[in-house]
């Protein structure tokens, strides 16, 4: 009686486990990326991002070809040449990674476009990640548009939303005058704020 009041009172309080998240070893290709490029962010990882991009590239994830390719000097053009037949059909779902890729592979194709209005949108959407990306992209040219001023608004824009990598890259712009005209001050208090915002994630 003992147990069949236990396994009531257990079953009655039990919840449906929830699903694990997609990973690498469970065939996952996006999983691999990800799980790589998180890895990328602190040193003594290499050898672990490789076989990560290398696993996904081989399920599949033109953006872990493309990264691979940057470790494997050997396979540079088998993996670009993957990374090329792979990375159309993800820009066409709407990642806009694979779209700013593809467009570091062909220039000339309107990946640049696609990939700078599904910046913008997700951006308007309230993500600042994707005004870092799209802040850069206008400040450098990356995908074919250069606007430095409009750049400079996102870049700042993400910084003040407390994206370190935005704050370092626009605090480089003015130190260089990469884009924007050179201004010590405001370079130094941006990198100082990059800084900051680094030391805080850390903790």
């Amino acid at each position: 009686m003992r147990l069949a009041l236990a396994l009531l009172v257990l079953l009655s309080g039990c919840k449906k486990p929830a699903p694990a998240a997609p990973s690498c070893e469970s065939g996952d290709a996006d999983a691999c990326f990800d799980t790589a490029r998180r890895l990328m962010e602190t040193p003594g990882h290499a050898e672990e991002v490789r076989k990560l991009l290398a696993r996904g590239c081989q399920l599949g994830s033109g953006s872990s070809c493309l990264g691979a390719a940057g470790l494997e000097p050997r396979e540079r053009d088998a993996l670009l040449a993957r990374a090329a037949t792979l990375l159309p059909a993800a820009c066409d779902k709407g990642v806009a990674l694979a779209c700013e890729q593809l467009f570091t592979l062909s220039p000339g194709s309107d990946a640049g476009v696609r990939a700078h209005d599904l910046l913008a949108d997700a951006c308007d959407a309230g993500s600042q990640p994707s005004c870092h990306r799209l802040g850069s992209s206008l400040l450098d040219g990356r995908l074919g548009k250069s606007a430095p001023e409009e750049g400079e608004a996102l870049l700042q824009r993400a910084c003040t939303a407390g994206i370190a990598g935005a704050c370092a890259e626009l605090g480089m712009a003015y130190n260089f005058g990469k884009g924007l005209p050179q201004d010590p001050g405001k370079a130094r208090l941006l990198m100082q704020r990059a800084g900051g915002l680094s030391r805080d994630a850390g903790t």
